[in-house]
């Protein structure tokens, strides 16, 4: 089976466990992938970087293709309608990313909670004191203090919450169905 990569290079070293043995990798990268080479490739299948548009005028031309396969969660720029006529499966990595997006978010969290932007800028150009004098004027208000909400309980939620809880903020989250809790 021939499979099209159209991923990160460093990406594929370090995520994944291809038996490389039973499979014929092409990598062909995510930056702008030569579609030409993509499409006359005899692929089988094709992981694909969620950023790449993968519409009919390439689906079309690639007889052999069973399986897109998006690298990540969003698979918006795959044809959906395309493959359903050419009988391609298409799927995702849903909750991939989850612990990388719910660092960035806590990062986030912290960052805003924090003045962080303010208090590097007054510092970098020289401010500290009146950063520092800053802080203790509005007060520092620790993230135990406060109530988050989460809009979704999938897998970045739950990765959130875990990493949430060693500060001890009273945590609750809401659903499309209305479900909420914790």
């Amino acid at each position: 089976m021939k499979i099209a990569l159209l991923i990160n290079q460093g990406n594929y070293e370090k995520y994944s466990k291809w038996n490389e043995d039973k499979w014929e990798i092409i990598h062909y990268g995510n930056a702008s992938p030569d579609m030409d080479k993509v499409t006359s490739s005899g692929a089988d299948a094709m992981v694909v970087d969620p950023m790449i548009k993968i519409g009919p005028d390439i689906i079309n031309k690639m007889p052999n293709l069973k399986i897109i396969i998006s690298h990540g969660v969003a698979y918006n720029l795959i044809d959906l309608e395309a493959t359903k006529q050419a009988g391609i499966y298409v799927c995702n990595n849903a909750g991939v990313n989850a612990h990388p997006v719910a660092e960035q978010t806590l990062l986030l969290i912290l960052a805003i909670l924090k003045k962080f932007r303010f208090h590097e800028d007054e510092v970098y150009a020289g401010g500290q004191i009146k950063a520092k004098m800053s802080c203790f004027e509005s007060g520092l208000t620790e993230l135990s203090e406060l109530k988050v909400g989460l809009i979704g309980y999938g897998a970045i939620a739950k990765a959130l919450i875990e990493l949430l809880k060693p500060f001890g903020c009273e945590m609750c989250y809401f659903t499309r169905s209305g479900d909420h809790g914790l």
